[in-house]
This record gives structure tokens, sequence and C-alpha cells, in this order.
């Protein structure tokens, strides 16, 4: 956990000691890696940590069973990268006795540590990376690969170590790659093909109402549609001609009460979507479905909402006006509207911290000069 020093009203990052910036020693490395799972706080089963040919890297069991591959290293760079990559691909695709075999005190050992281990966590323990590479130096090289792997499973942590005047040494462990939950932003029997097939054939959306009145069912998917309007899923044979000559979706129409354009944070994850995904609505007994498209516009029942509340009252057959972000979810288990704003955001500060950071970088360069 980062350590804050407060001064002046303000906290401010705790600079112990000062940075030791020789090649860390071996038997730093070797405590490490002794102790590597309780500095990570990783729920994962130690399986071994000698790897087919000796060098001491972990193989792991998380609670679902999957392989997670944990390494230590004194420097990072590009070469070594990939190479940890290769080797976390390899240990993945061995079988569960294969894994079982390298357990130090046999297959019965870890038989018997392995259920308890999984008896001992609890319900709903979840480990979204399966690479975890701690390293005393990383080379820019080896950065410059990291967003690239964002959401991939792969998380770097990198290794300071920093030393008091008296000569006790202190080590600081921080992510480098800030790691993106994997997310099932397609259904399992809807793929981007079959999406994007059935998308240009919808009909243009009709402008959005207020919201539906209050005295219709909030119950169930009949909520979502009038009985008058029962026939509409047959329109699209119809209407697709017109909006399907072209290939591409016609501009929604916002009806009264509608933005102009969809939120901004709607705009942006259907953007990074790349398609349109189905989201899921279920609250109080209620069920409904919507399409997010990458134009940011959430479809339900060929009517456009450029606001998750929006929608949600359409599905619900009454006003929402708070908890849409959480209640929409990418599938039936999938993660939350606001769990992929929340990413989103997280990436954009990224960006614009790599920026500021690559402006002065630059400044001081022509200062220089």
């Amino acid at each position: 956990m980062p350590l804050f020093e407060f001064e002046a009203g303000q906290l401010i990052p705790a600079q112990i000691g000062h940075a030791v910036t020789d090649p860390v020693d071996p038997a730093v490395l070797d405590a490490v890696r002794a102790q590597v799972l309780e500095m990570l706080r990783l729920p994962v089963f130690p399986v071994t940590w000698q790897d087919d040919d000796g060098a001491p890297r972990l193989t792991a069991m998380d609670p679902a069973g999957h392989v997670v591959s944990v390494e230590v290293l004194e420097r990072l760079d590009a070469r070594a990268l990939v190479a940890a990559l290769g080797r976390a691909g390899h240990s993945a695709e061995r079988g569960w006795i294969d894994v079982a075999r390298s357990y130090p005190t046999g297959v019965g050992a870890f038989r018997r540590d392995w259920n308890a281990f999984r008896e001992s966590q609890p319900v709903g323990t979840v480990v979204t990376a399966r690479v975890h590479v701690v390293a005393a130096q990383i080379d820019d090289d080896a950065r410059q690969a990291l967003d690239a792997l964002a959401g991939a499973g792969v998380v770097v942590h990198e290794l300071a170590v920093r030393v008091m005047s008296s000569g006790r040494l202190f080590l600081d462990v921080t992510e480098v790659s800030v790691p993106v939950a994997p997310l099932p932003w397609l259904l399992p029997g809807r793929t981007v093909a079959a999406l994007e097939a059935s998308s240009p054939g919808l009909p243009e959306p009709p402008p959005a109402e207020d919201v539906p009145a209050p005295a219709r069912p909030a119950h169930g998917r009949r909520a979502a549609a009038p009985a008058a309007a029962d026939p509409a899923p047959a329109e699209p044979a119809h209407a697709a001609p017109e909006g399907a000559a072209s290939g591409q979706h016609a501009e929604p129409t916002p009806g009264p009460g509608q933005p102009a354009a969809p939120d901004e944070d709607l705009l942006g994850i259907g953007e990074m979507l790349g398609g349109p995904a189905t989201l899921v609505w279920t609250r109080d007994g209620g069920r409904g479905e919507a399409t997010l498209r990458t134009d940011g516009w959430i479809v339900v029942e060929g009517r456009s909402f450029g606001a998750p509340e929006a929608a949600a009252g359409a599905v619900a057959g009454e006003p929402v006006t708070a908890g849409a972000w959480d209640a929409w979810r990418f599938g039936e288990e999938g993660p939350s509207l606001h769990e992929a704003r929340e990413e989103l955001r997280a990436l954009r500060a990224r960006g614009r911290r790599r920026a500021g950071s690559g402006l002065r970088r630059r400044r001081r360069r022509a200062a220089s000069e």
C-alpha cells in the first residue's frame, strides 16, 4: 500500500531514504520471490518455483483452477517480456495432472492442499491477471509495450530499493500496468459478425419519448413496449432497404427531452468496443435488453437513448433516476456500464499523464539545447 507523508495540510508521497541505482542484490530478489504472493496480495495456490529450465519462476493456480505465472527479474526489456509471455502461455496449456506432478510433495498432496486452499477462499474470489512480472529495472521498450497488453491479463510491477543512512533497506513494489478485468462485451451466443450483420438492418430509430407513462406495468420484458407495438419486430424487414441501402446507420433523431448527442462516456465506450454490444437490464424482477452502438446511442425496441437512465426508463416502464449505470450489464453476468466507464476514464487519465510527461521532456530538452 502506498505510503504518504502529511505536510502543510496535504498528503505527499513519502520518500524514505534514497533510491539504489545499482543492480539489486540477488539475495534481495530471492527474498522477494519467497514472499511475492504476500507483497502482491495474490489469492493463488503456489505449485512450484522450478520451471522446466530450472529457473525460479512460480507456477500457481487461482481458485477457479486457472494457471497463474509469476516471475521476479532484475531487469525487464522487450525480449524478456516476450519470453515471459511465452512461458506463461506454455504453462497455461499444461493439463491438470501435469501441473499436479510438479508439486514438490506429489499429486496426492497436491489434491489435498489444493482442496484446502479453495475451501479457504471467499466465494467469488477472482484473479483476473494470469501473468505477473516483478522487475527492478524496466527498459523503455518494455514500458511502451505495456499499454498494448492492458486487458490481456498481464501485470508488471516495478521493484524499487531504497536505503537509509543507517544502511537499512526498504522495498517498494508499484504496479506499472493497470490490469483491466476481462470484459465479455458480447453475449456468448452472439458474435461480432452476427451483431454487425443485424445492425444495418435496424430501422431509423423514431424520436425517443421522454419516459413511458408510470401507469404502465414495470415488471418483466413486456413492460418494455406497449401492446400496440407488438408487430414492431416485423418492421425491420420493410424498413431495411432505406436504412441499409448505404450499409450505414442512419443518424438517430433525439426526441423531446433527449440530448442532441449521447453521453460522452457512452460514446467513448462504444468507440472502445468497436462494434455493437448487447446490454442486459435486470432489476426488481424485471429484465430487458438493448444494444449499445458504436456512436454511443442505446437502442431499446427501435428507440434511441443518449443516457442509461432514459434507456432504463424505457425498459422499466417508469422513470429511472439512479443506479442505471450499474444495472445495465454486458450480458447476464458481465461487467456493468459503470465498470466500463471507470475503465474508460482510467485509460484517459493515463493518456493525459503520458502526454504531460512527454511535454515536460520536450521542454527540458529544448531548455538544455
